[in-house]
């Protein structure tokens, strides 16, 4: 009896002290496990909802609401595993991966002993590598840091300069633009005015000519187009054989309007070449001269001294013979036409005069020899149509001798008018085209300084960093292979993925996300019946730019990683060195215990 009492006192005595020497629990934090020391012989559960026997905790059986009684199995769905991995890092599993079969703790020791191999050393060698690794590239990606700074701070003060060297180019190109627009200006409006008068004259020509009566044969035609030809009269009692049964007609003014018209088409294209030389060419050219009237319907006239006379001076002869006034009249208003005449208007009427001698001397540049044909041309026409539309013609018709060579006469017309057009330029304030130019080569300047200046007032405005290290990015690209596909992202610019020629846009730049750790780009091509492509590229540190882990986790929406110099940190390297440090250290005391 008395052994019996002392057993129970010295087990009651005894089993604290049993309990805390004991083994570690199987998966139990180290920074638990003061709450795990028995009191009494009792475990409360870490909630403080319930109180179990000590005996109950590990036994396969969740008790406790929170999982805390079974740390080493996986009874309860809550409950947490913690894997020591010594000589790597140790971790915490899901209390369902325990005693499932597979070697989840480099140490084996969520499954049962003899499953797994202890792999720690190997795999802590490995992290601590990787470790060194990540701190040297920290290190040496911080040195390129300090160079893409500085770059930056140069770039900037080039920008600057540049931005004052445009601005003060600019200021002056504008004195220029200023300058010169005033001559331009002008020009434009002298050509403006002699529009205008050239308009004006052409105007009251044409109502001069609406004016014109149109006459007949009877009528008196002096000053009409038609009076070319002299007057014409029949006889009294005409022979029979110059008599016949249907209308008379103008056989020979027909012929000589027929010849003029086709000297005229032949100069009008060669005036469109914008050369004297291909002018007088064409008039030069043979046309088939009109056919000979028979003698029995025509009969020419001699006037007096005919073979030094125009068509235009026998016409203005017979005027003043038959009205005497009126041709005292007319040419005291021809000389005071003559008197206030410029030199285009007096080539104008020297041409109009039809005068006999062909000119051999030419301008060498005539810009409007096209208009010098249509002024003859005009003037031709009437002449030979009045004859053509009178309205009852007498059987016997006179026609000058003169009309028959109508088609000769406008060849020398045409010839007079470009030998004494004013080709060359006549502008009293200078060159207009010269003018014209230089304003045009100063506002191109302009504008091209302007564009310059604004292209790098927008740079200057991009966000490149605390520091401006991302700069160095600026104007650069970079691409990742993915399967088939070639993804590319151009930082301040882009984002696109190619294939062969075809391209198809991610996105194009908005910015920094998260504190300079990630890039967006958004607004892309439109998927099919989905949104608009967009990409995230985050950051970190690298020794280089490269871009990897391409990726398209949600539709359209892509994702990569970018390595890069600029987002390395000489203070994280320090701290990845500490690290390393301490893991070797580590090591060595565990290799001396």
């Amino acid at each position: 009896m008395e052994i019996s009492c002392i057993r129970l006192a010295l087990t009651l005595f005894l089993a604290p002290l049993i309990y805390s020497s004991a083994i570690p629990l199987r998966g139990l934090d180290p920074s638990l496990e003061q709450y795990y020391r028995p009191k009494s012989g009792s475990f409360a559960c870490l909630d403080g909802l319930k109180t179990i026997a000590y005996e109950h905790v590990n036994d396969n059986y969740c008790d406790c609401f929170d999982g805390s009684d079974e740390p080493g199995s996986s009874a309860c769905v809550n409950g947490k595993f913690y894997c020591a991995n010594k000589g790597y890092t140790p971790q915490h599993l899901n209390a369902s991966m325990v005693d499932d079969s597979f070697c989840d703790c480099c140490d084996g020791s969520d499954e049962q002993p003899g499953v797994c191999k202890n792999t720690c050393a190997e795999a802590g060698a490995a992290a601590r590598a990787a470790l060194k690794e990540r701190a040297e590239a920290e290190a040496a990606g911080a040195i390129l840091k300090e160079k893409y700074l500085a770059q930056a701070q140069e770039t900037r003060a080039t920008w600057a300069q540049e931005e004052a060297r445009l601005a003060k180019s600019i200021a002056e190109q504008q004195g220029l633009v200023d300058r010169w627009k005033v001559k331009h200006d002008a020009v434009l409006e002298q050509e403006r005015r002699q529009r205008e008068k050239e308009e004006a004259a052409a105007r009251k020509e044409a109502e001069r000519l609406a004016q014109t009566p149109v006459h007949t044969p009877g009528d008196d035609a002096a000053t009409d187009a038609a009076a070319i030809i002299p007057d014409v009269t029949a006889p009294e009692e005409p022979a029979a054989d110059h008599i016949t049964t249907t209308e008379p007609t103008i056989t020979g003014s027909e012929s000589a309007l027929d010849e003029a018209e086709a000297v005229m088409k032949a100069a009008k294209e060669a005036a469109a070449e914008g050369t004297p030389q291909a002018l007088n060419a064409a008039l030069e050219t043979d046309v088939t001269p009109p056919e000979e009237p028979a003698a029995d319907h025509i009969t020419t006239t001699e006037p007096a001294n005919a073979d030094s006379m125009s068509a235009l001076e026998l016409a203005a002869e017979a005027s003043r013979a038959m009205n005497p006034h009126e041709a005292a009249k007319q040419e005291q208003q021809q000389q005071e036409q003559e008197e206030a005449e410029t030199a285009e208007e007096r080539a104008r009427r020297v041409a109009a005069q039809w005068i006999r001698e062909e000119s051999t001397d030419a301008p060498e540049q005539p810009q409007e020899a096209e208009e010098a044909v249509d002024v003859v041309e005009d003037e031709a026409v009437e002449e030979a149509a009045a004859v053509e539309e009178a309205e009852e013609p007498p059987a016997e018709v006179v026609v000058p001798k003169e009309m028959l060579g109508l088609g000769d006469r406008f060849r020398r017309a045409v010839k007079a008018f470009v030998r004494f057009v004013p080709w060359g330029p006549t502008d009293p304030i200078g060159d207009a085209q010269t003018i014209k130019d230089k304003y045009w080569k100063h506002h191109n300047a302009l504008a091209e300084l302007e564009r310059q200046q604004s292209e790098l007032r927008s740079k200057m405005k991009l966000d490149f960093g605390p520091g401006g290290e991302f700069l160095a990015l600026h104007g650069k690209c970079f691409e990742a292979d993915v399967d088939k596909y070639v993804y590319e992202i151009c930082p301040y610019n882009n984002a696109a993925q190619k294939d062969g020629a075809a391209r198809v846009s991610l996105g194009t730049w908005q910015g920094f996300r998260d504190n300079y750790t990630a890039m967006a780009f958004t607004g892309g091509q439109h998927c099919w019946n989905g949104p608009q492509r967009s990409m995230l590229v985050t950051i970190s540190c690298g020794k280089v730019e490269h871009l990897k882990h391409v990726e398209e986790p949600s539709r359209c929406e892509y994702q990569a990683h970018l390595t890069t110099p600029a987002a390395c940190s000489s203070e994280v390297a320090r701290q990845l060195q500490l690290e390393v440090e301490e893991a070797e250290r580590a090591i060595r005391s565990h290799d001396e215990l």
